[in-house]
């Protein structure tokens, strides 16, 4: 009936005392995910590859806001995946191994500030 209001099983009590620290009392850190076997990782040299072709394209600073934003732009007719399709053409050519749109899309999104520059339409 305790557990009925708490809005758990007898699996959760049980795994808790399993967990249970004898000398302290406490109940042992999650070990989820800590391991370091990792099947998909991306290898620091697939990495190194998608920085330098990222790097490969000019960036230029927004007129706009210059004082205001460290970001850098690209020209507004590339995208994520024009750029993906570049790199994996290029990679093919020299026969390396080529990383995954998932994979280019993550390095070019949490390792650049970087966007892509549209012009502003005046309105009529």
């Amino acid at each position: 009936m305790f557990l009925h209001s708490l809005g758990i099983n007898d699996m959760w009590v049980m795994t808790a005392m399993q967990e249970l620290d004898k000398g302290t009392g406490i109940v042992s850190p999650d070990k989820r995910g800590k391991h370091r076997n990792r099947g998909n990782a991306v290898s620091e040299s697939v990495k190194d590859s998608i920085r330098q072709h990222i790097c490969s394209f000019p960036a230029v600073d927004s007129h706009y806001i210059r004082k205001d934003s460290t970001r850098k732009f690209l020209d507004g007719d590339l995208s994520i995946a024009k750029m993906y399709r570049l790199y994996k053409e290029r990679i093919n050519e020299n026969g390396r191994v080529c990383a995954t749109e998932r994979q280019y899309r993550e390095v070019f999104v949490k390792e650049f500030n970087i966007a892509f520059f549209f012009t502003k339409e005046k309105p009529m």
